[in-house]
């Protein structure tokens, strides 16, 4: 079963691609999707919902995971008025994937995602590089944006595995 994990962001999303088999987990591929600063809004959330189509054709997962955002106030990168438009972002994807495919997404919330990597409270990013290199080797990522998508397919992965034995 191959699953896809997203870490929504205006600038830079992050995407991931693992294969569950036989409760196993093979790492696939990363990447990120980034968007000009100054571009308009409805703009740098169409180059990321093409840029997720192509990569839903291409991989064909039957599971998508995506970290869900809350807004957390002024210890958020996104304080201010800019706090709206990532929602508006997650919405732009989960609309167009829903639109365009036949299979299940789940929203997960950041401290679910490392729960179930076994972190708790506040993660320092060093933390999650080193979880995530554990899980799936050295060099599983190349920036944190890419590591957190990772660590949303992974998290993804038990509720993936119940969807698949329903079907």
């Amino acid at each position: 079963m191959i699953i896809m994990g997203i870490d929504p962001g205006l600038a830079v999303t992050g995407w991931a691609i693992v294969r569950l088999y036989e409760n196993k987990i093979q790492w696939f591929s990363t990447g990120s999707i980034k968007t000009k600063p100054h571009s308009e809004l409805v703009t740098r959330a169409r180059r990321i919902a093409v840029e997720l189509e192509g990569l839903f054709s291409k991989w064909k997962p039957v599971y998508l995971s995506m970290e869900d955002y809350t807004y957390q106030g002024e210890r958020s990168n996104l304080a201010g008025a800019n706090a709206m438009k990532l929602p508006f972002l997650v919405g732009t994807i989960y609309g167009i994937h829903l639109l365009a495919q036949d299979y299940p997404i789940k929203l997960i919330k950041k401290q679910d995602v490392n729960r179930a990597l076994g972190m708790k409270g506040q993660v320092p990013k060093s933390r999650v590089r080193e979880v995530i290199e554990r899980i799936c080797g050295d060099g599983a990522g190349k920036n944190e944006h890419e590591r957190d998508a990772l660590a949303v397919a992974l998290a993804g992965a038990p509720t993936a595995r119940a969807y698949e034995m329903m079907t």
